[in-house]
């Protein structure tokens, strides 16, 4: 699936990820330690979302889901220079409106200095993270 706004885009479409960029991010955020190939193996199995500003990539999120009950959200990275364009939250509204996420619930890992960005999106503060609840069908 993909999303444009402006000159951006979100994308659900791997092969266009530059995975340069997703694992150099990531090793240096929330993956330290982490080769490669276990971060391609992880995109690859999860339901990932890329931002790209015209052709070059600047975020990404991925959603570890069985489709139908929960959706575990992580790895949520946006370039520091485009940070509060809202680009964070047309991110994770994206996110929200995929079909195959829409009816599940949203887990997020606890990231205190995050609080108020994943409470404007509505979700709810739990013990060890973040959790939304979805409008479910009947």
């Amino acid at each position: 699936m993909k999303w444009t706004r402006d000159n951006y885009l979100v994308t659900t479409a791997l092969s266009e990820f530059d995975m340069d960029f997703v694992v150099s991010s990531l090793q240096l955020q929330w993956r330290r330690g982490a080769g490669r190939e276990r971060i391609e193996k992880a995109f690859e199995g999860s339901l990932s979302f890329g931002v790209f500003d015209r052709a070059r990539q600047i975020g990404y999120v991925r959603a570890v889901t069985d489709r139908c009950f929960v959706s575990w959200i992580c790895d949520l990275f946006l370039e520091p220079a485009y940070r509060g364009r809202g680009l964070g939250k047309w991110l994770m509204e994206c996110v929200m409106s995929h079909p195959d996420l829409v009816h599940t619930r949203l887990v997020l890992s606890s990231v205190p200095k995050y609080q108020a960005f994943y409470e404007r999106l509505g979700f709810s503060p739990m013990e060890r993270g973040y959790s939304r609840i979805p409008n479910r069908p009947g």
